[in-house]
Order: structure tokens, then C-alpha cells, then sequence
């Protein structure tokens, strides 16, 4: 994208929002044809003015936009859809998603493809539906659109297609590979059919989804860097005290 002077109204969701000034706020959004990026939305928090209530996280509008630098301003808003609601863990998995859009895309860069992923998520959600697949499933197309296509399927050894009888290390920018005898034990493995179910984006089973997890999180963190992600320490904060 270039940073054109004016785009008219636009389908995005509201992925975070922060106070600036005393009746301002600055809205990060998603769009589905633009990408990420800020808007300065002027006087939205006044008394007056009743469409601020439609810039809370997750909800999809239309929005127009001016402005040439990093900043655009916010000229046009539209509702698209009602806000939707969510149980408490839920919640904490579509901030999770948020999360990682902000810190991992870059601005202006158009995603269709995880746009339309983010929606199916956040429906799943909103209707209660099991978290772990859907967020598997965003992660590794997330990574994918970002240039980390995961091999899933060949060991980094030798070339070989993977067998799903046996198991294998995973080295996130390389793939899987043989344990050596020297290392057995020493660090975690993964099933052959694990793997393959995975590269499926088959999570029916337990162990393809506590493989997804492990694999997604160890090629992200390098990505996200050493700052935590506020929303997984909420899950562990939540599930602590439901103990």
C-alpha cells in the first residue's frame, strides 16, 4: 500500500484503542484491503458524539481515512456488524489474537487471507465454539503470510517424507529431523502422524493439537521477542484462580 491522501469507507476491525488528548482516541485497526494501521480518531470521546462507542476491540466497521505519514485521521465510520460478545476465557483468546497482530504485522501491508481467518475466529468464539483449532490454525497461517512457512513434512536430514510411525525433533526454522542416540531424552519429540495431521490443519485429535502448540509457540517467540504477551498472562492469572 502507499500512503495515499484519502481512502473512502473501508471493512476493518478495531483492534485496540487508546486515549489521546482529552477527547481524542488512537485507533489501531485491520483492514482487509490495507492492512494494519493507526488512525487519529478527533473528538470521538465527546459527549456528543455517539459513534465512539463503535471503536471497542473486535468490532467490525467501515472507516475512511486521510493523511499521508504513519498516522491517518479518521474522517468516516460506519457500523458493520454489532459488537460481539464472549465468555471470559474466550475473550482472553481474541486478545491473544489481537496481540499478535499489532506486535507481528507490519503496517500497511496487505493480508486477505488472515483477515478472513480472524473473522472465522472471532465467529467461532462468539459462539462458543472449542478455542484450541481455531487458534492452531491462525498461528501457523499467520507465520505462513509473515514468510515462516513451517515444514511439516521432510526431514531436514535427509530429505525423506516423514514417517508417521516414528518420531522427530522440530527445529522451527528448519523442521523435523531424527533424534540422534546421543541427545534421546534431552529434548521434546514429536509423532510422525502428528506432524502430518498438522500440515492438514487436522486438529481432531489431542496430540496434533499439543504439537500445533508447542511447535507455534517455539516459532513465534523469536518473532514476539522477550516482552510477554498480556493476554497469556491473564489465561494463567484466570486459570489460577479458578484452582
Amino acid at each position: 500500500m502507499t500512503n495515499e491522501d484519502r481512502v473512502d469507507l473501508q471493512p476493518a476491525f478495531v483492534l485496540h484503542q487508546r486515549a489521546y488528548r482529552d477527547t481524542s482516541a488512537i485507533v489501531d485497526v485491520f483492514s482487509r484491503d490495507f492492512g494494519r494501521l493507526s488512525l487519529l480518531a478527533k473528538g470521538i470521546k465527546g459527549a456528543k458524539n455517539s459513534k465512539g462507542a463503535l471503536l471497542q476491540p473486535f468490532t467490525l466497521v467501515s472507516v475512511s481515512w486521510l493523511g499521508r505519514g504513519e498516522l491517518k485521521t479518521l474522517t468516516g465510520l460506519e457500523q458493520k456488524e454489532i459488537p460481539p460478545k464472549f465468555s471470559q476465557e474466550n475473550l482472553l483468546a481474541a486478545l491473544y489474537l489481537n496481540e499478535l497482530l499489532l506486535r507481528l504485522l507490519p503496517k500497511f501491508d496487505p493480508c486477505e487471507a488472515i483477515f478472513d481467518d480472524y473473522a472465522q475466529a472471532l465467529d467461532l468464539f462468539q459462539r462458543e465454539q472449542v478455542l484450541e483449532p481455531a487458534l492452531r490454525r491462525f498461528e501457523r497461517h499467520l507465520l505462513e503470510s509473515l514468510g515462516y512457512d513451517l515444514n511439516l513434512l521432510f526431514d531436514v536430514d535427509n530429505g525423506d517424507l516423514i514417517d508417521e510411525h516414528k518420531r522427530y525433533h522440530f527445529l522451527p526454522d528448519q523442521g523435523p529431523l531424527k533424534p540422534h542416540i546421543d541427545n534421546i531424552g534431552k529434548q521434546q519429540t514429536y509423532s510422525g502422524k502428528s506432524l502430518i495431521a498438522f500440515s492438514n490443519d487436522d486438529y481432531s485429535d489431542p496430540e496434533t493439537l499439543d504439537t500445533a502448540k508447542r511447535i507455534t509457540r517455539l516459532a513465534l517467540k523469536p518473532l514476539l521477542g522477550p516482552k510477554p504477551l498480556k493476554s497469556r498472562e491473564l489465561f494463567i492469572s484466570m486459570k489460577r484462580n479458578q484452582t
